[in-house]
């Protein structure tokens, strides 16, 4: 049976750069210079080990709480005027796969207060799944295999047999680390040459993706 793992922000909702845009902006506002780079940084993995990274860079005195209160309170601004945006050829993949059967997980870092309103409230993306794993959930953040592992556990399929979209760095590091089948779908980050050894497929967009599903059933 087809098993595959999705990830939530970048690959599921067109949320990254709504959330490097609105730090960034938060971050000159505060006085810290351009911080895209370090947020880029922190792509995939949870708001604990985000602030981590930002301590480890500027110092255990840096003011990240009060840096991600007017981050998160743009962002609110911004989804409350747009919506949430979800990526183009999402539904028609998830049609699919619920036509065919397959055992569906999300592993989202993201907390579960925040995805739990974004999958069942602002989306209705949630229906699709069997399982959601959040980030709060595991004590090891993406891009240690904590969550993919979790995530099959949760679906009762075998982690060699389980296809896993991606669109982080720390995220295909996660899911290759867990012994399956990462494909990565590129968002604000392209693959390295390291990502590109560990990787099943690259697919430009999630159309993309549902044709190497079908090919997979087809096999």
């Amino acid at each position: 049976m087809l098993s595959v793992i999705f990830d939530m922000d970048g690959l599921m909702i067109d949320s990254e750069r709504v959330f490097v845009d609105n730090y960034v902006r938060a971050g000159l506002e505060l006085g810290y210079g351009d911080i895209r780079d370090i947020c880029l940084s922190t792509i995939g993995v949870t708001s604990q080990r985000t602030k981590d990274i930002f301590c480890e860079r500027y110092g255990m005195t840096f003011d990240y709480d009060g840096l991600r209160a007017r981050g998160r309170r743009y962002i609110s601004e911004y989804y409350a005027k747009n919506g949430v945006p979800v990526k183009d050829g999402l539904f028609p993949l998830l049609e699919y796969l619920k036509s065919r059967d397959a055992k569906t997980a999300v592993a989202t870092s993201t907390s579960r207060e925040s995805a739990t309103r974004t999958l069942y409230e602002k989306t209705n993306i949630g229906k699709y799944f069997d399982a959601v794993i959040y980030g709060d959930d595991v004590e090891k953040s993406k891009p240690e295999p904590d969550i993919y592992l979790a995530a099959a556990g949760r679906i009762n399929a075998e982690p060699k047999d389980c296809y896993v979209l991606e669109d982080s760095i720390n995220g295909i590091k996660a899911a290759h680390a867990a012994g399956m089948k990462p494909i990565m779908v590129p968002d604000l980050i392209q693959p390295t040459d390291e990502i590109k050894t560990m990787v099943h497929a690259v697919c430009k967009d999630l159309y993309e993706v549902l044709e190497l599903m079908r090919c997979a059933v087809e096999l």
